[in-house]
């Protein structure tokens, strides 16, 4: 028999943090990071392996202390508190508490702001469906890091988000698991006539939509934001 090899995760933290992997989430970005991609990069990520955390907290909101989490294939086999499987790798991961990764249901992952100094996040310039999703990446990355693992967005042009989540599930972007609708439905502007919605829908079905949106209405946000900007001038 082997012996079985530990690899400690070190980090320069003095406080509990908590730890993301695979259906988890964290607290402390910049330590978490470092360890989300040292094991997307181990050459055993896929094969059997085990985690020890201080603490985990399962899908019912069980606390189970010193626990042994053993991954196969990339999928949760068990959660425990017994030793790990012999001839595996461990992980540990003492320090940290591991929780369920979280969902958000109405995200815009493609919408990047760069932060630079005089622009606002509603300005930004149009540009090139490759250079927003190359751009794009950092908000897959920033969300995973949060600890979301899977988000449902609602709403991007030029089939970006469509992009973006086989990128994902290809292994050639680091993010959440995505489930897209691609570019929304709506009513005509100034009572044009109405549009086949069922066929618009089946279109982007067709087109690789995993959600269908609706807009209820057109320009409400404009409308509502110069509304605002008179009544405060006033």
């Amino acid at each position: 028999m082997q012996p079985r090899k530990t690899r400690k995760h070190e980090d320069t933290h003095e406080k509990e943090d908590v730890f993301f992997f695979v259906l988890s989430c964290f607290r402390g970005p910049g330590a978490v990071l470092a360890v989300v991609l040292w094991l997307t990069a181990s050459p055993v990520f896929g094969a059997t392996i085990a985690i020890r955390a201080g603490k985990a907290i399962d899908p019912n909101g069980k606390v189970i202390a010193n626990a042994v989490i053993v991954v196969d294939d990339d999928r949760i086999k068990s959660i425990g508190t017994g030793a790990p499987p012999a001839d595996v790798d461990v992980i540990d991961l003492t320090r940290y508490t591991v929780i369920p990764g979280m969902i958000d249901v109405h995200t815009h992952m493609t919408y990047f702001w760069d932060r630079s100094p005089g622009t606002r996040p509603l300005g930004q310039p149009r540009r090139p469906a490759g250079v927003t999703t190359a751009r794009a990446a950092e908000n897959a990355r920033r969300t995973l890091e949060t600890g979301v693992t899977t988000v449902r967005d609602l709403g991007a042009s030029n089939e970006i988000d469509y992009a973006m989540r086989d990128l994902i599930n290809m292994g050639k972007m680091v993010g959440p698991r995505m489930f897209v609708a691609g570019q929304g439905i709506s009513a005509p502007r100034a009572g044009g006539p109405a549009p086949d919605y069922r066929q618009q829908a089946e279109a982007r079905v067709a087109a690789g939509s995993d959600w269908v949106k609706i807009y209820g209405s057109r320009g409400s946000y404009r409308a509502s934001t110069r509304r605002k900007r008179s009544r405060s001038m006033k």
